[in-house]
């Protein structure tokens, strides 16, 4: 019996694979080829110097598309506040932003059908207008009231292939196909990976272990409600990313949840952890916290009835419901998402282990060097730069801090030339 479940869990597993591959490979392959041909100061560009209800628009028109999660977006909103923009457009952004993205649309789309995915979509764009124009009217006021001036190019850390007013110069075929392939897989998907593979693995978990129609069964006599109110408290502390919380969604549909609650989850999730409720409260004030709270919570429980009360009960068909037999593409897709994981997995095992090594056969003192970097332009950047750090000989571990642009790197015998030189070869520059 036990063989069996595992059995049954690994091609649970395997199916939940099948039906997102696909869409977030091309969702990945979409926000690539926007990286590469948009320029890097568009956000700050369109939104620096945009308040009241147009600024409020435009950051959450401009911010629903982009793939950020809870953490990325951070530092995004922070950007767009220091450059002059109000509480109210960083607000909106704050909150539509993580809740969706290119490839989590189209992941949603897939194993939860089109109806499910725009209305996700509305919904992220209704409450960052609402929670954007409540922030842009109530509470303090931003400490940054005037717009900075714009900074010259050798302040912002252009990258080479960046021209002036952040305007990106023309590329080579190869160099474009390399820039994509990097952002979407070396700097997207290696910061959502784990989380992915949780996702897909929680999902199989559910759909092997619960019955089907459990939570209809067990939530009879006013469920919607009650199942909304739990999902909200159990997505508000926690952190899952837009694209890995769906598969988690389908399969809770999947068992009987009602639909609206998997909305809820969608919303809440990805919106707020402790990390992001933090530092809403440090760069906001409690007033505005208590804004982003309210739009978050009451707007995602209204979400979920309004769902339920205008879509038809089933049309949230998850793929583990519709799957048959799947197309070659998304054989290949899974085949291909599997390997880009494994290469993930085993780029943290040997870093691992040679942290390890290190300093199990070292008699020396390790030695502790922070270097000032200018250029990032998102988490993905100071994953790829921590990697490239960690791959120089001496180098035990780095930790690059994409707010704050440090670089603390730890090891033996560091010579800060070279790590100097292996963060400007990485397209950046040191202070």
């Amino acid at each position: 019996m036990g063989l069996e479940k595992l059995a049954l869990f690994a091609e649970n597993a395997w199916n939940v694979t099948l039906a997102l591959a696909f869409w977030l490979l091309v969702g990945l392959l979409v926000a690539g080829l926007l990286h590469v041909f948009v320029p890097n100061d568009f956000i700050e560009r369109h939104l620096g110097r945009k308040r009241g209800v147009l600024g409020v628009l435009n950051a959450v028109f401009l911010g629903v598309p982009m793939p950020l999660c809870s953490c990325g977006v951070i530092p995004a909103a922070l950007g767009i506040k220091k450059q002059g923009a109000g509480d109210g457009a960083a607000m909106g952004f704050l909150i539509s932003t993580p809740q969706t993205g290119i490839d989590s649309i189209m992941v949603s789309a897939s194993m939860l059908g089109f109806p499910f995915a725009l209305f996700k979509l509305a919904s992220a764009f209704v409450l960052g207008v609402v929670g954007g124009i409540w922030a842009g009217l109530v509470g303090r006021k931003s400490e940054n009231t005037k717009p900075s001036p714009a900074p010259l190019p050798s302040e912002k850390g252009e990258a080479p292939e960046t021209g002036a007013e952040g305007a990106r110069r023309p590329l080579g075929l190869v160099r474009a196909f390399r820039e994509i392939f990097e952002f979407a897989v070396d700097d997207l998907l290696a910061m959502i990976w784990k989380w992915l593979v949780a996702g897909i693995l929680v999902s199989a978990a559910i759909s092997t272990w619960l019955p089907e129609g459990f939570f209809r069964d067990h939530l009879a006599g006013g469920g919607a409600t009650t199942a909304m109110l739990i999902t909200l408290a159990i997505s508000l502390p926690m952190y899952v990313c837009a694209t890995a919380s769906v598969p988690i969604a389908a399969a809770l549909v999947y068992s009987g949840m009602p639909s609206g609650a998997a909305l809820v989850f969608l919303m809440a999730g990805p919106a707020s952890n402790i990390a992001t409720l933090g530092a809403v409260y440090k760069t906001f004030g409690l007033k505005k916290l208590m804004i982003y709270l309210s739009t978050i919570t009451i707007g995602s429980m209204l979400g979920g009835y309004f769902f339920d009360s205008v879509v038809a009960p089933g049309t949230a068909l998850t793929a583990l419901e519709t799957l048959g037999s799947p197309g070659w593409w998304q054989i290949a897709a899974a085949v291909l998402l599997a390997l880009l994981i494994a290469r993930f997995a085993a780029r943290e095992g040997t870093a691992l282990v040679k942290r390890l090594a290190g300093a199990a056969t070292s008699s020396k003192e390790a030695e502790t060097l922070t270097i000032k970097i200018s250029g990032l332009t998102c988490e993905g950047c100071a994953a790829k730069l921590r990697r490239e750090l960690e791959n120089i000989d001496g180098v035990n571990r780095a930790e690059v801090v994409f707010s704050t642009g440090d670089a603390t790197i730890t090891g033996y015998d560091l010579n800060a030339g070279k790590l100097r030189m292996a963060v400007e070869k990485a397209g950046y520059k040191t202070k």
